[in-house]
């Protein structure tokens, strides 16, 4: 009698079955998780970085600006990094002509 309990009946079969796929798939999914996380960090890093690059970028135009030009005129804004030129430099008070020391200063201006 004790023989009739040792054979496994169909569900029994089909339920080890399905456990097995069940447990898979999990580890599939919990595989995936852990790579989506790993993307999510590693995009968040260079966020960062290029955040740090960015707030950076005003002084190192004023640092880039400094020394390689000796025009006086120029006001560069630390925080955002714009450059102002003075119209006296260019041009005549009323005037549409460029003056030939605008000239020259733009040619050592414009490649720095």
């Amino acid at each position: 009698m004790s023989d009739l309990f040792d054979y496994e009946t169909d569900d029994e079969m089909l339920e080890e079955q399905d456990s097995g796929v069940w447990l898979s798939v999990g580890d599939l999914m919990s595989s995936l998780v852990m790579i989506f996380a790993l993307l999510f960090i590693t995009v968040l890093v260079q966020l960062n970085e290029y955040k740090r690059a960015f707030e950076e970028l005003p002084l190192r135009i004023l640092n880039a600006m400094e020394g390689k030009i000796q025009g006086g005129g120029i006001k560069v804004d630390p925080e955002t990094g714009d450059v102002s030129l003075s119209n006296k430099i260019l041009f005549d008070e009323n005037s549409a002509v460029l003056k030939p020391q605008g000239k020259q200063f733009l040619q050592t201006f414009i490649p720095v």
